[in-house]
């Protein structure tokens, strides 16, 4: 559901990836192939919030 969400705000898929040997225990990250600028970071951060484990933390990053 999160990456069908994200998709549908910013209008391209993400990357999430939660199996990277550089992250946190329950930590995943987020990569949106949009710029930074185009969207509002808190609405993006809002919809991870919201469709995430409650366990889990995330590193968000743009590249557009």
């Amino acid at each position: 559901a999160l990456a069908r969400t994200l998709a549908i705000y910013t209008g391209r898929d993400p990357e999430i990836d939660d199996e990277a040997p550089n992250l946190e225990p329950l930590t995943f990250s987020v990569r949106l192939p949009v710029a930074e600028e185009a969207f509002k970071r808190e609405i993006v951060e809002n919809i991870i919030d919201t469709h995430k484990p409650a366990h889990t933390t995330y590193v968000l990053t743009f590249a557009g």
